[in-house]
C-alpha cells in the first residue's frame, strides 16, 4: 500500500499539478520533476529530491501565500528552483554560494532580482543605474567592490528616488561615489523612507576603504 501511494504521488507531481486543500503527508521520499505549486498546507516527513535524476533543470517548486510547506527531513533541489513568497524560517544551519552578479565593466542599469542580495565587482568606471526601490522590493540587498583600479563607481539612484549616505539624506536623483581608491566596497537596501518622510530610496548599511559621497 505504501508503495501504491508513493506511485501515485510520482504521477500527480510529475504532471505539475498545483496542489491545495487537504494536508499531504509522505511517509516515504518523493521525487518531483515539472512544476508544482502548494497553496494548502503540506508537511512531508521524508525526504524530498527535486530532479530529474540526471541534473537537468525540472522546474521550480512554489509556497503560494496560503500555504505552508513543513519538511522534517532533508529537502535537495537540483538545478531546479524553489520560490517562497513568504518567510523561511530554519531550525538549521542553510548552507550556499554567494549570489555573484556579472562584473561591472561599463554603464549598467541593474533591475529587480539584480538587486536582490547580490555582489558585484567592478573593473572599470561606470554608472549603475538603479531600479525604483519597490520594483526590487523594500529590503532588497547588494553589494558592489572596486576591485584593483583607483576608479570611481557611482551608483544612481531612479528619478525622484533618494540616498540616505550614511545617515543623511541627500536630494532626490543624486547618486552616491566611491572614492575611486582600489577595494571601495559598500552595501545598500531598498527603503520606503530614505528621509524621514516616506521617500523611497536606497540607504547606506557600511563601507570599507574610503568614504563614498554625493555624486550629485
Amino acid at each position: 500500500m505504501k508503495t501504491l501511494f508513493r506511485t501515485i504521488l510520482a504521477i500527480i507531481f510529475s504532471a505539475g499539478v498545483a496542489l491545495a486543500g487537504p494536508e499531504i503527508n509522505t511517509a516515504g521520499g518523493v521525487d518531483l520533476s515539472g512544476d508544482h505549486t502548494w497553496t494548502g498546507t503540506q508537511t512531508f516527513e521524508s525526504p524530498i529530491n527535486y530532479t530529474d535524476g540526471a541534473g537537468g533543470v525540472t522546474g521550480v517548486m512554489t509556497v503560494g501565500a496560503g500555504g505552508d510547506l513543513t519538511y522534517n527531513k532533508d529537502l535537495t533541489l537540483s538545478n531546479g528552483g524553489l520560490n517562497v513568497k513568504s518567510t523561511i524560517i530554519s531550525g538549521d544551519s542553510i548552507s550556499g554560494l554567494a549570489p555573484l552578479g556579472t562584473n561591472i565593466t561599463t554603464n549598467i542599469a541593474l533591475n529587480t532580482t539584480d538587486l536582490r542580495g547580490k555582489i558585484y565587482l567592478a573593473t572599470a568606471a561606470a554608472i549603475v543605474t538603479l531600479d525604483a526601490a519597490a520594483d526590487a522590493g523594500y529590503g532588497a540587498l547588494a553589494m558592489f567592490i572596486v576591485q584593483d583600479i583607483a576608479e570611481t563607481l557611482n551608483l544612481n539612484p531612479d528619478n525622484a528616488e533618494k540616498f540616505n549616505l550614511h545617515g543623511v539624506a541627500l536630494a532626490a536623483g543624486e547618486s552616491i561615489d566611491s572614492p575611486g581608491q582600489p577595494g571601495d566596497i559598500i552595501c545598500i537596501m531598498s527603503t520606503d523612507d530614505a528621509d524621514g518622510s516616506g521617500t523611497d530610496g536606497w540607504r547606506t548599511l557600511g563601507y570599507v576603504g574610503g568614504d563614498w559621497s554625493n555624486g550629485g
